[in-house]
């Protein structure tokens, strides 16, 4: 069995587990009122607090059986933020395998977890962790194909899905050739973010901000389900989607857990809890686990029952993403940037690409102050994060540009669903809006369409 990284840190959170538990014997969190007098029938339970200071990067998962839970703790070693795979016994609260890295899922047997190791540094590699032998094995494909991996068995054989659209059968814990890319479907094109069902026929991707569910190859099914959200995963039987979106489409702070039955073309709401909670996997019998931030719990939940919860329909129509709200909207003051040319970026602080963003945002504002041009970059935090987790972003990344205040209704103005979009505003306008993150080359191509010349970063 190989040797957990950082030994001495399992030591400490089960110490640590432990007087949680003694401590807080009735659960900590508070359910919302229900809407309208509808009873929510789910039954919550803390599978996994986090430890004081630690964070996540991303997306949890969790096995087939619910019994181990595989994610990326982020904690301050030295002053540098580190990474770490982590997968538990939720049982024992033991780690059974840590190194440095991100993106877990597990197979779906429960075995095996592919995810994206950063042990070598900046030499990423993908690798699969053995749960039978404990074995890992390493370079399983190109890292250039992507990460953010969801894994499906087709036919008896094993298939991946990245987060950029790529997909290759395994065989022997090899990636095998060749390697394919989710076509592009009329009107919607391939859709970003994408999740495939255990099965491998359908993928749940995001167009525009919105759920939609498709085929893996052609398009001969697709069902827009006018959603907003982020990572859905697919239960084992292929009939329901999960996934986080904000709390009654952006009115209310914070997001919730919302099931789509596939087959019914309905929608149920999963959590009603103060604060907010994201990233919902699906267990094969039917439970979900998922991550919530409160004041009360930071950490990871059980749900089960949620099927029995009042269903709606999905929305016939939904109001179009692009927006023609002023960049003023922002400065209810009238205090807006003396400057012609603003790039608006809007994060979130457990959003995984935005902090990796983040920083090349810094150099690139860094590179029009000294370039003296008449262009400003701008940062938004979404309202849900805590104000003491974007702080610290902004304290550790020693970010300087501007970071303003927003409500969840300027969230829905500018048609911001997902993190990070960033919007173009030219004279006070909205002229161009961008989702997911973007390269350093790519942002300065687009300041040159509105006359910005930025010079290249010296190396």
């Amino acid at each position: 069995m190989n040797r957990p990284y950082f030994m001495d840190y399992s030591y400490f959170r089960i110490i640590f587990m432990l007087f949680l538990c003694i401590l807080n014997a009735k659960s900590l969190l508070i359910a919302s009122p229900p809407p309208n007098g509808r009873k929510n029938f789910t039954v919550y339970s803390e599978s996994l607090p986090l430890l004081p200071e630690e964070g996540v990067f991303a997306y949890s998962r969790i096995s087939s059986d619910g019994n181990r839970l595989s994610y990326a703790s982020e904690r301050m070693v030295n002053g540098e933020v580190k990474r770490t795979i982590n997968i538990i016994d939720l049982k024992t609260r033991k780690i059974l395998y840590s190194e440095p890295g991100m993106d877990s899922y597990w197979a779906p047997d429960g075995k095996r977890v592919i995810f994206l190791s950063t042990r070598d540094g900046d030499d990423m590699d993908v690798c699969i962790w053995h749960a039978e032998t404990g074995k890992v094995a390493r370079n399983v494909a190109p890292v250039e194909l992507g990460a953010y991996f969801s894994w499906s068995v087709v036919n008896g054989k094993d298939l991946i899905l990245t987060q950029e659209n790529q997909y290759y059968n395994l065989e022997n814990d090899k990636a095998l050739r060749p390697y394919r890319t989710v076509s592009a479907c009329p009107e919607i094109g391939a859709g970003s973010q994408p999740m495939i069902s255990r099965d491998g026929r359908l993928i749940a991707t995001f167009v525009r901000g919105t759920l939609v569910v498709r085929s893996l190859k052609g398009c001969n099914y697709l069902l827009e389900t006018q959603l907003p959200g982020g990572k859905a995963d697919f239960s084992y039987d292929g009939r329901y989607i999960a996934f986080h979106a904000p709390k009654d489409g952006g009115k209310s702070k914070g997001y919730e857990i919302i099931v789509v039955d596939l087959h019914m073309r309905t929608m149920i709401k999963v959590t009603d809890l103060e604060g907010s909670s994201y990233y919902p996997a699906w267990t094969k019998d039917g439970r979900l686990s998922f991550r919530h931030d409160s004041d009360k719990f930071r950490g990871f939940m059980m749900a089960s029952g949620f099927l029995k919860n009042s269903a709606e329909p999905l929305p016939a129509s939904h109001t179009p993403l692009r927006s023609d709200a002023p960049l003023s909207r922002l400065y209810p003051k009238g205090d807006l940037p003396a400057h012609r040319v603003v790039l608006v970026n809007f994060w979130a602080g457990w959003c995984v690409h935005c902090r990796n963003e983040l920083p090349m945002l810094e150099r690139l504002r860094g590179q029009l102050r000294s370039a003296g041009v008449d262009a400003e970059i701008v940062g938004v935090c979404e309202p849900s994060s805590f104000r003491s987790d974007r702080d610290a972003i902004v304290r550790r990344q020693k970010l300087t540009f501007p970071q303003l205040d927003v409500n969840a209704m300027d969230l829905v103005a500018f048609g911001v669903q997902v993190f990070p979009t960033s919007l173009m505003f030219v004279d006070g306008k909205l002229v161009e809006r961008r989702y997911g993150a973007q390269s350093y080359d790519k942002f300065a191509e687009w300041f040159k369409q509105y006359g910005i010349m930025i010079p290249k970063p010296k190396s």
